[in-house]
């Protein structure tokens, strides 16, 4: 799976990537978004030891699907492990973060409208 993000990054149908605002370590690429905003996607690359710090989001159900990698994340309270292939769901006005592992992360993030 991975393989296929990249050859689109190299091949531009995704864009470049781009250092996160706020999240040094992080980079953005490749957002899509249904024409009516009820979703959108990012592709997020965030670099060993680097890390999401603790945000919500108002209005929006997130979603991770990591791609490659590993990172220990805290959605809420709980804490979770994350590794390629797996999917979690940070609900609307939940915290949450997301710590990079040794090898760096790689994952979508798919945001529904409330």
């Amino acid at each position: 799976m991975t393989k296929y993000v990249f050859d689109f990054l190299e091949r531009g149908i995704l864009g470049e990537w781009r250092p996160h605002p706020s999240c040094p370590g992080v980079q953005l690429a490749g957002v899509t978004h249904e024409a009516d905003d009820t979703w959108r996607t990012v592709l997020v690359k965030v670099d060993p030891g680097k890390s999401l710090l603790p945000h919500a989001h108002e209005g929006e159900t997130e979603f991770h699907l990591v791609v490659s990698g590993s990172a220990a994340a805290r959605r809420g309270n709980e804490r979770l492990l994350y590794g390629p292939g797996e999917m979690h769901k940070i609900k609307c006005r939940q915290e949450h973060e997301v710590t990079a592992g040794d090898e760096g992360v790689v994952m979508v993030a798919l945001f529904l409208k409330e």
